[in-house]
């Protein structure tokens, strides 16, 4: 086992006071010790986005790669989720969490190709969520890797979640979670009110109607899915709704463009309607993590701030890896005036 700062006992004990709302020197330590951790995880993130950036710049036209740490009201959400009672904070595969999206399924499955075939690190698991959707409607293809590079010993056998999606796939996940982040319900995880839970189950079945592939909760022909997708999406004023969603946020202040900011503190800040990036250089990322932690201390259990530490290669690729967190749901909205048109069309 590589020598750590904390050992795993150590680290599993912090998550359960981060679990269990742990108050004063408690709480400091716990908090000590999530930044540890996820710090970390950080040469095994750069070192699967630095490949997969790689592949998409050499094999693919098109496509973004952008990467995570996870925060921690979603680490604490799935310390506590019910029938998880087993899951510790050492053994969570997500900490580090790498996402590409693509074009189009081709490229998925080309990419799924090579990342499948790739030895340096240990596969640890693979899941096909496009062949066998999520029962919520999510697809994508996620892998699971172990780091076994001997250059950094600390982070010898962490674990790094990579997730690939089509344009298509990436637009639903995150209108689930932009919907999720302005309502403070946690759609992704089932909960909400089931008219919205049912509409992106429904939306996801025609989403994958466009690419062909599986359909999960309809059995009738493309053009009944089609009209009973845009019936709901018309009767839930979902255009609407995101008008008003898109009207909060008011301004983006600290952001930059500088070329060498390549890690971005994203703080939205719901109740006043504001989206704050601070941006980081690589030898920064140290103070970016510490930061972190810091800001979610200081926001406490507040749903009306969301906070995450990503990467991306350029500032513009920042909205379109996380619109949620400007509660930007434009490409979810092309797709259902698209399928509008389409039903009109063919009236």
């Amino acid at each position: 086992m590589p020598k750590r700062q904390y050992s795993n006992r150590e680290v599993n004990r912090a998550g359960e006071m981060l679990k269990n709302l742990a108050s004063g020197e408690e709480a400091l330590h716990a908090d000590e010790v999530l930044t540890y951790w996820r710090y970390i995880h950080l040469p095994v993130i750069n070192t699967f986005q630095a490949m997969l950036r790689q592949k998409l710049k050499s094999d693919f036209d098109n496509g973004f790669i952008s990467q995570r740490l996870k925060r921690r009201s979603s680490i604490v959400s799935k310390l506590i989720r019910p029938g998880n009672e087993s899951k510790q904070l050492s053994t969570m595969q997500d900490i580090a969490g790498i996402r590409a999206v693509v074009d189009n399924l081709d490229d998925v499955w080309r990419l799924t190709r090579l990342l499948g075939s790739h030895s340096k690190h240990k596969r640890r698991k693979f899941q096909d969520y496009i062949s066998s959707p999520k029962s919520d409607g999510y697809r994508g293809v996620h892998f699971v890797f172990e780091y076994t590079t001997p250059t950094q010993p600390e982070s010898i056998g962490l674990k790094i979640e990579v997730q690939i999606r089509t344009q298509l796939m990436h637009a639903w996940a995150t209108a689930v979670e932009t919907v999720g982040t302005f309502t403070g319900n946690s759609l992704k995880s089932g909960e909400g009110p089931s008219q919205d839970l049912d509409f992106f189950k429904i939306a996801g079945d025609a989403i994958a109607s466009l690419e062909s592939t599986n359909i999960l909760h309809f059995s009738k022909a493309d053009t009944d899915l089609l009209n009973t997708v845009v019936e709901q999406y018309n009767a839930l004023g979902i255009k609407e709704k995101w008008k008003a969603y898109q009207q909060v946020i008011q301004s983006i202040p600290g952001s930059t463009g500088k070329q060498n900011k390549k890690y971005f503190l994203i703080i939205l800040d719901i109740k006043r309607g504001i989206t704050k990036v601070t941006s980081f250089s690589p030898k920064e990322v140290s103070m970016a993590n510490r930061m972190y932690t810091q800001y979610e201390r200081s926001f406490g259990n507040d749903p009306d701030m969301q906070i995450v530490l990503v990467s991306v290669d350029q500032i513009d690729a920042l909205r379109r890896a996380y619109p949620s967190f400007f509660l930007d749901g434009m490409a979810f909205l092309k797709i259902m005036d698209n399928m509008t048109e389409t039903i009109r069309g063919g009236s």
